[in-house]
């Protein structure tokens, strides 16, 4: 008997470990055929810019309103490897324009980078392009692929880029899209109207309302030679990216085989709120920047935030 209950004990704890998943569990019955499943992403406060630390959840994150500002970036607990979808609602109605505050030059950033390690903390951050000094968040920062899936200038005008390089400031792809809270006096509104359409350009006008939740999905086909963003609210749709089709004219020819090389590594989820850089500054530069009225937005005291909820990702396995 006695041998009896050891070798049932032992089956009970062979089952068990062989049962058990490596890293982050996948939401019940999202397993596929293929051994992906579809992962909630939770988050780790890295830094905050305004004294307060981002609020994080089960798929989201908070950088606050217009009563209390939590600027700063967070980092995903886990990194995905070989991601084919990720999905989230984003709401950036607290960078409307007021009359106190116009949002301009404020950055809600939602993008991904590929490391081997959570980047977290100075000497573990890295991405792309931002080359900070001795001091600041995230010093020294090094080189890793990157992908901003939304930069912001307030509620405005969106950038959505593709980083795929072997060094800071290297080649990337892009495309922008505009919404309606861009037609004021601060903005080249009519030179935006007349662009809509052109190469890598997409209006949200009637599409996409900036006071209101919209969903973000992104696919990326088997290969990875291919990454689609597509913004909806209620029933409109937009494609903001997709490599079969033109991007915007001052984008660089990407090397696709970094990506699939990167999605190998792992990508980290490092969404932010900043007041660093913004697009409409550079190429197209549609932001008049020309001071007084049209100054930068206040980040901290008067600024407002945005929010990051329910965001997915359906991915071969987690680190």
């Amino acid at each position: 008997m006695k041998k009896i209950l050891l070798l049932i004990l032992s089956l009970f704890l062979f089952i068990g470990c062989g049962n058990k998943k490596e890293g982050k569990e996948p939401i019940v019955g999202t397993i596929q055929t293929d051994g992906s499943a579809t992962y909630d992403v939770e988050f780790d406060v890295d830094y905050n810019k305004c004294g307060v630390d981002p609020i994080v959840s089960v798929g989201g994150v908070n950088f606050g309103d217009e009563s209390q500002v939590r600027a700063g970036r967070v980092a995903s607990k886990n990194g995905y490897i070989n991601i084919s979808k990720i999905e989230a609602d984003i709401d950036l109605s607290n960078l409307a324009q007021r009359s106190d505050f116009t949002g301009d030059w404020l950055n809600a950033a939602f993008y991904a980078v590929s490391s081997a390690k959570q980047p977290k903390g100075d000497g573990n951050y890295c991405d792309a392009e931002f080359e900070p000094t001795q001091g600041q968040p995230g010093y020294p920062c090094p080189f890793c692929q990157e992908i901003d899936f939304l930069e912001t200038n307030g509620q405005k005008m969106f950038q959505h880029t593709l980083h795929l390089a072997d060094a800071k400031k290297g080649p990337q792809r892009y495309e922008v899209s505009y919404t309606e809270a861009a037609n004021t006096e601060c903005w080249e509104w009519d030179e935006m109207e007349a662009a809509a359409g052109s190469d890598g350009v997409h209006s949200l006008v009637g599409k996409i309302d900036p006071n209101k939740v919209f969903h973000m999905v992104v696919d990326f086909n088997e290969d990875y030679t291919n990454m689609i963003i597509t913004l909806s609210q209620d029933s409109n749709s937009v494609k903001v990216f997709d490599m079969t089709e033109p991007a915007y004219p001052a984008s660089d020819t990407l090397d696709m085989s970094k990506l699939k090389d990167a999605m190998a590594i792992g990508w980290w989820f490092t969404p932010s709120y900043h007041g660093d850089w913004s697009p409409g500054v550079d190429d197209p530069k549609w932001y008049k920047d020309s001071g007084g009225d049209c100054g930068h937005g206040t980040l901290c005291g008067q600024g407002g935030g945005w929010k990051l909820a329910n965001l997915k990702v359906t991915a071969e396995k987690t680190i």
